[in-house]
């Protein structure tokens, strides 16, 4: 005696009903679960999808930043050619090779901002747009003393 798996569909037909409706019951019942594991699967694709746009997303934003990193390195070589320099011209082609490369990072930065979905980490790159620029600032203010410097 197993009454524990099917023991409502034994209850119906029990009952008293023709079997042609018994029938129309239990295939609208199985319409019925059919139809829900449907409606799960779109949900759970519609989820899968989305988790994917997230990553590609962050990793266009890992991406960027990388670059970006190599522009700021390429700054602080930028600065080093800057102290480097022994007349105004090397110093003009040092800022400007400077300047390109800040452009160039916080072109990335601006791109990473875009898509990063975490604000605390969008202001952390924001914080990196504003040093790189203040760091160039800094350099052509080093530019202006030393083309004061060699001029004497």
């Amino acid at each position: 005696m197993q009454a524990h798996t099917f023991a409502p569909f034994r209850a119906l037909f029990r009952l008293n009903i023709r079997i042609g409706t018994k029938l129309a019951l239990t295939a609208g019942i199985g319409v019925l679960l059919v139809a829900g594991m449907m409606f799960n699967q779109h949900l759970s694709n519609a989820s899968v999808a989305q988790q994917a746009e997230q990553e590609r997303a962050q990793q266009f934003v890992t991406a960027n930043i990388l670059n970006a990193g190599v522009g700021l390195q390429r700054m602080q070589i930028g600065t080093r050619e800057i102290r480097l320099a022994i007349s105004e011209r090397e110093s003009d082609q040092a800022l400007a090779g400077l300047q390109e490369s800040m452009r160039g990072a916080v072109s990335y930065l601006q791109a990473a901002i875009q898509l990063c979905l975490d604000v605390e980490n969008s202001v952390r790159v924001e914080k990196l747009i504003n040093l790189a620029e203040s760091y160039a600032a800094a350099a052509a203010d080093v530019v202006t003393l030393k083309k004061k410097t060699l001029v004497k």
